[in-house]
């Protein structure tokens, strides 16, 4: 199971403009799962990554659908949306279970 705290990288947007107009800033829509680490590279480059707040269970949630939100410097700022959908993998967390306690079969002896 991935922990809380676990890093995804997403894919940066991209913006012609130069300067204070290029990309800024990224958000993602509200969630209980996940929240948004914004970086800067020194270089003017701005990348995102989703962290994992709550750990997920298939059983309880099979797939979320986050939007993310690039944002530029400009006044007033353009933004740009996408779609994350995350689908959640099954690990072996149920142990099996019978619906009974007890079984009874008859075995004919022939």
């Amino acid at each position: 199971s991935t922990t809380p705290g676990a890093t995804f990288l997403l894919e940066s947007a991209q913006d012609s403009d130069v300067g204070i107009n290029n990309l800024r800033n990224y958000t993602v829509s509200s969630n209980v799962y996940f929240h948004i680490n914004v970086h800067d590279d020194g270089e003017g480059n701005v990348y995102s990554e989703l962290v994992l707040d709550k750990v997920l269970d298939r059983e309880e949630v099979p797939e979320l659908r986050l939007t993310l939100t690039a944002l530029d410097g400009g006044s007033p700022p353009r933004s740009g949306t996408t779609l994350i959908h995350i689908l959640v993998l099954d690990i072996n967390d149920n142990i099996p279970e019978f619906v009974e306690s007890l079984y009874k079969v008859q075995v004919p002896e022939n």
